[in-house]
């Protein structure tokens, strides 16, 4: 898409009236007003999943798929360490989602993280589907976090 392609609205205003003439859309915008007269605002979250999802998916499949649980350490091992210089050049604070299996696989990637003044939240155990757990399985993933 072009940039042509995208409208640029000024007002709250202008922007409900392009949305569909529903109460739930309009009721639920809210008008933001940026520092020093900014018109945009950019949100930078990263996911550092790791190997997780794979040992999720396959908790009961002892086949060990070397590739790609290599593939998935390239993040934590490498792939970190370039994002973290590029937000660092440019001034940048962003969000990172870290399942706790990752953050203790990898204990140095959190403080660095923090170091750095990012924001870190939880991500899940081990990347696990919330619809696919109980509320129970839940609450103990959440308190191995500790």
């Amino acid at each position: 898409a072009s940039t042509a392609d995208f409208k640029s609205f000024k007002t709250k205003n202008e922007y409900i009236h392009t949305l569909p003439h529903e109460s739930r859309w309009t009721d639920r915008i809210s008008c933001i007003h940026l520092a020093n007269g900014e018109k945009c605002a950019v949100v930078f979250s990263i996911d550092v999943d790791a190997e997780s999802p794979y040992l999720w998916r396959n908790q009961t499949d002892t086949r060990n798929v070397l590739g790609e649980i290599e593939q998935r350490r390239f993040g934590p091992r490498q792939g970190i360490s370039n994002i973290l210089s590029l937000l660092e050049k440019h001034g940048i604070h962003a969000s990172f989602y870290v399942p706790a299996i990752v953050a203790s696989t990898y204990p140095g990637l959190l403080p660095r993280l923090l170091k750095a003044n990012h924001e870190v939240a939880y991500h899940g155990y081990l990347h696990e589907r919330l619809d696919s757990i109980s509320n129970d399985t839940s609450i103990e993933f959440l308190s191995r976090t500790h």
